[in-house]
């Protein structure tokens, strides 16, 4: 036989009942005009008793705790509802039989209703459209004040289930359903719907949801617990459209509004409210939140602003969380880009200036705030480049010195630049310095640098890098200059003298070419631009039979390079041409006008292999397409 373990009805609701109804019965024709039909319906989960009073429409009332008025959320023995309207309820008699484990007394008045405890309760009473909830809340689990002897095989089976579940140990609970089914979770269609999740089962736990919903009422905690199997189930479309998650964003506001929520409940209720994305309500709770407890409350309460479109109250937040002392670089960056998504330029940039103070030249920090300043900043901004190019070295000062070239102050980066001793301008520094007589159109300036710097340099390093430089600029007199410094020093220096070749072939000096290239030519020489500039130079000087096995070497090595472009393949063209092979000359002059047809160099060359091959008539008609050559009028002349 099952020991229940409460009495059903308290001794002392036994012995006034009679009493009660006589009196009620008598009240009734007195009252018939003012009183109001009342349904009352309870639900009890776990340490929480739910009352629901419904009059079908709004009610007023005063709430009294052990005879004092008192806020709701307070801590007795005896709840006194006074209400504005007459009550009437033939429930009376269920409701003090399903709590009968809770409650001691229920009694009505005209128009009130009084609730005593067995033990000290906390008395909760809000309102909810035409409905007053009252929750009471024990101190304890219901199940920790019940001993083993008065415990029900149901109660203990429950305990087991929740137990099991907070611990994930679900193999535990497939052995208790294999011997006790699961009728015994019937009360608590919740857990049972959570254990069915658990164990991967999710068509039962939808079959439990679905039970849960039909209960006619559902304690606060009880609907999040829902909300949160919908979420799990991949059902989240259903959360606002069921019986007992629609109103749930109204009640968890209700309750984040008592003074007496402990901070870890009031902090769970509000991200419920999120997943909820009932933003209008939760707004204020999370803004006290982000203010006062920062954190991981700061994303939310941004991205919740941002969903409402307070577009003010968030950029306010930002400059409030900027002046906030030990501030992270990181999320000061971050609050720089939100002001810039937040077209709030003004707050951005000090932001940026502060991060670019401590900041390399290359960083991301200082390239943001260059973009913010524009191509053509302040005197102040311009003064700050420069301060920091002043107060750097090496190549740090060469970036600093291109930002301020960026920002048009080439003329003050020429000044910087100059400044720094001959012994210390790196590749980098140099083409800085370039860049800003560049800017200004300057280049007897870099040419009077140059030379500056070459007097006094006896590094040969250096002087090729000079050299090159100059290369750079077209000023072939002043590389040249630069590598003969360098071969007085290094004699067999070969890059030095492969370039003062060259560089002496396009200056048409070609017997200084032949002095310098043949210093590094053998017949192991694998360059091709060496043997051709040799072999041409030689062959323009009139020693037309010694440069033609340099020719042949050119065209060999030329032969064994699988890729190709125009300068080789010109070198190719006139090489054979030297040999006496004009026809093949001739086709790759074709093929390299096809891809150049405006390129005069190839035009002439292809006209002067034409007419060497006696084909005048074609070589005049491309004559007449290249104009305003004076080699090209000479030709066109033997034709008149």
């Amino acid at each position: 036989m099952t020991v229940m373990p409460f009495q059903i009805i308290s001794y002392k609701v036994k012995r006034f009942l009679p009493e009660l109804l006589l009196a009620l019965l008598i009240l009734l024709p007195t009252a018939e005009g003012f009183a109001e039909p009342v349904k009352i319906d309870s639900a009890i989960e776990g340490n929480r008793l739910q009352i629901i009073l419904d009059w079908g429409k709004a009610v007023s009332f005063k709430v009294m705790v052990d005879e004092v008025e008192a806020p709701s959320g307070t801590e007795g023995h005896e709840l006194l509802l006074s209400f504005d309207k007459a009550i009437e309820t033939s429930d009376l008699e269920i409701l003090t039989k399903k709590t009968s484990a809770w409650l001691e007394t229920i009694r009505t008045g005209y128009d009130t209703l009084l609730l005593q405890s067995r033990d000290k309760v906390t008395y909760k009473v809000l309102t909810e459209g035409k409905k007053i909830r009252i929750e009471i809340a024990r101190r304890l689990p219901p199940a920790a004040r019940k001993s083993p002897k008065a415990a029900t095989d149901n109660d203990l089976l429950i305990i087991f289930a929740e137990k099991v579940l907070a611990n994930n140990r679900t193999e535990l609970m497939n052995r208790i359903f294999k011997k006790y089914g699961y009728d015994f979770l019937t009360s608590r269609p919740l857990l049972a719907a959570q254990l069915m999740l658990a164990l991967n089962d999710k068509v039962s736990s939808q079959r439990w949801v679905q039970m849960a919903e039909n209960q006619p009422h559902m304690m606060l905690d009880q609907q999040i617990e829902l909300v949160g199997l919908y979420g799990k189930l991949g059902q989240s479309a259903k959360i606002g459209q069921t019986k007992h998650t629609r109103d749930l964003d109204d009640r968890i506001a209700q309750e984040l509004d008592d003074s007496n929520l402990t901070q870890s409940r009031k902090e769970n209720l509000v991200y419920v409210m999120l997943e909820l994305k009932a933003n209008e309500s939760v707004l204020p709770h999370l803004r006290q939140l982000a203010y006062r407890q920062g954190g991981d409350w700061i994303y939310p309460y941004e991205e919740t602003l941002a969903k409402l479109g307070r577009n003010k109250e968030l950029i306010d937040f930002w400059r409030m969380r900027v002046k906030q002392s030990g501030l992270p670089v990181e999320e000061k960056r971050r609050l720089a880009f939100q002001f810039l998504q937040g077209n709030s330029k003004t707050d951005a940039l000090p932001i940026f200036k502060e991060l670019a103070e401590t900041a390399s030249a290359k960083s991301e920090d200082v390239e943001q705030l260059l973009f913010l300043w524009g191509p053509r900043p302040a005197k102040a901004d311009r003064k700050w480049l420069a301060d920091r190019a002043k107060a750097s070295k090496n190549e740090e000062r060469a970036e600093w010195l291109r930002h301020l070239i960026n920002a048009s102050g080439a003329r003050e980066a020429v000044r910087l630049a100059m400044m720094e001793p001959a012994s210390q301008v790196t590749d980098n520094l140099f083409s800085v310095y370039v860049l800003a007589l560049q800017e200004l159109e300057d280049m007897d300036t870099f040419a009077s640098a140059l030379n500056q710097w070459m007097e006094s340099e006896t590094n040969p390093d250096r002087l090729f890098r000079y050299g090159r430089l100059a290369e750079d600029q077209s000023q072939i007199h002043m590389a040249n200059a630069a590598y003969e410094k360098l071969i007085e020093i290094r004699p067999k220096d070969k890059q030095a003298l492969r370039r003062l070749g060259r560089n002496s072939f396009y200056l048409n000096r070609w017997k200084d070419t032949q002095k310098y290239l043949g210093q590094i030519l053998t017949d192991k020489n694998d360059d091709w631009p060496t043997n051709y500039y040799y072999a041409e130079a030689m062959y323009l000087e009139g020693h037309i039979a010694e440069s033609l096995p340099f020719f042949q070497r050119t065209l060999e090595i030329i032969g064994k390079i699988s890729s190709s472009n125009t300068t080789l393949e010109m070198a190719k063209a006139i090489s054979l041409e030297r040999l006496g092979r004009k026809k093949e000359a001739l086709v790759i002059y074709e093929h390299l006008l096809k891809d150049s047809p405006k390129d005069k160099k190839i035009r002439l060359k292809y006209i002067s292999c034409l007419m060497d091959v006696g084909d005048y008539e074609q070589a005049q008609k491309w004559l007449a397409l290249t104009k305003n050559n004076p080699f090209a009028d000479k030709i066109l002349y033997r034709f008149r």
